[in-house]
């Protein structure tokens, strides 16, 4: 440290010091008493700021004999002003070095706020299919399905399985709504007393119209597909002929050109393993026929949209896709349509649903990674300072800058101060 001890002043008085010749008493006081290790010893830093400038503005340093002398007061007391000011502001002192330790700790243990990215829903017995670009309709084709035309589709779900009788007995009953339609041939109607029996509950429930159908699915958040999202299910991005693949039908993976055996007739909705697509989905040729949810136009191909196609925007029959049990093999390429209010013994259905990913949620985590409440923030009171200058043009007073006015205060404060000290009897006048 440079500062001086009570001794150290008194023998700085006594003897002479190299180099401080010719260095005025008032200025040498002046250092000294800056350079005292106690505080108290020490003038005021404002003070002692004034009493620098005015050792070169009012010539206190008169007395000295070389040219070079006033440049080496000027230094000095540089110097000086320069310890005092560093002990100050504790450029002089050690400081304690931070625990990194506790550091981390205090970094660690802080709540921060995370992005959770939401994840895929999985839903049961539902396929998502994402990503999906295809072909639709084929070269083979005859008549309404000949225009081969590239489509694009959102990510949506299918369901595995048509939907059961078991299943739309559920919904019936939770819904009070009406059991499916009538059937013009009596003995197509399998539900008995609105009910279906016990041997047909995992079989395709069938004589449902349209409406129906689409009631069924938007109660449970779904919907009818679209003729392209049944395409592709079927087909696949290589547009084969059947759910499987090319190889023509036979019993073991399709129910087709059937006779009708009462409640024998059909088979579950989870029967045909072999005839699956490749992603599990059962049952997309033969059985029943599945309603979709576009009106039909036979030249609807040549002018479908290429991203989502919804079909025509009226029309008075329905689609349906997918071979029947009492049908010829026909590829699942061809299509076919009845009125909405059709109740037909050779018709399904199953039900889709769009993939909507919520954004990402913020969450507050600890430093274990668990989720915890929102810190709540401490309400700050809004402090606001007003200063008002006190200025007037009709009598021509001009209000002074604040800090000229400040450096004026302080200088009649210096000029007025008297440097003797009258507890050491000690004069700072040369």
């Amino acid at each position: 440290t440079p500062f001086l001890g009570d001794d150290q002043e008194q023998k700085h008085k006594e003897e002479q010091s190299l180099g401080l010749e010719g260095i005025p008493k008032a200025a040498d006081k002046l250092i000294l008493r800056a350079l005292n290790k106690k505080p108290s010893k020490r003038p005021d830093l404002q003070k002692f700021a004034f009493a620098l400038r005015s050792f070169t503005k009012y010539k206190a340093v008169n007395t000295v004999k070389s040219s070079s002398g006033g440049l080496k007061v000027l230094l000095l007391l540089i110097i000086a002003f320069g310890g005092y000011w560093g002990y100050e502001n504790g450029l002089f002192v050690k400081k304690k070095k931070k625990s990194r330790k506790v550091m981390r700790e205090v970094i660690d243990n802080s709540p921060r706020m995370v992005l959770i990215e939401s994840e895929i829903p999985e839903i049961d017995d539902m396929y998502l299919f994402q990503d999906v670009n295809f072909s639709m309709g084929s070269e083979e084709c005859g008549s309404d399905c000949k225009t081969v035309h590239e489509v694009e589709l959102s990510d949506f779900y299918m369901d595995v399985y048509e939907v059961s009788n078991e299943n739309y007995l559920a919904y019936m009953e939770k819904t009070k709504t009406t059991p499916p339609g009538l059937n013009d041939n009596a003995k197509y109607n399998l539900w008995k007393n609105g009910r279906p029996t016990e041997r047909i509950l995992n079989q395709p429930v069938i004589n449902i119209t349209w409406n129906q159908a689409k009631n069924y699915c938007e109660h449970f958040d779904k919907r009818l597909p679209t003729e392209a999202e049944w395409e592709y299910v079927a087909r696949g991005t290589e547009g084969r002929s059947y759910p499987w693949g090319d190889i023509s039908p036979d019993p073991e993976l399709a129910q087709f050109e059937f006779e009708w055996l009462g409640e024998d007739t059909l088979y579950e909705v989870d029967y045909f393993k072999a005839g699956a697509t490749d992603e599990g989905l059962f049952n997309l040729f033969g059985g029943v026929k599945e309603w979709v949810s576009d009106y039909y136009d036979a030249k609807y191909y040549s002018n479908s949209e290429p991203k989502n196609p919804m079909g025509p925007e009226a029309g008075t029959k329905r689609v349906v896709r997918g071979g029947a049990w009492a049908e010829p093999a026909d590829p699942v390429y061809i299509r076919d349509a009845r009125a909405p209010e059709t109740v037909s013994e050779l018709i399904g259905f199953r039900c889709a649903k769009t993939l909507v990913i919520p954004p990402p949620r913020e969450i507050w985590v600890d430093s274990e990674g668990n989720e915890i409440s929102p810190p709540v923030e401490e309400s700050e009171q809004l402090k606001s300072t007003s200063s008002t200058m006190m200025t007037s043009d009709t009598t021509g007073l001009d209000t002074e800058e604040p800090m000229e006015s400040i450096e004026t205060q302080n200088n009649e404060e210096f000029e007025d101060q008297n440097w003797e000290d009258s507890s050491d009897d000690e004069v700072w006048e040369d």
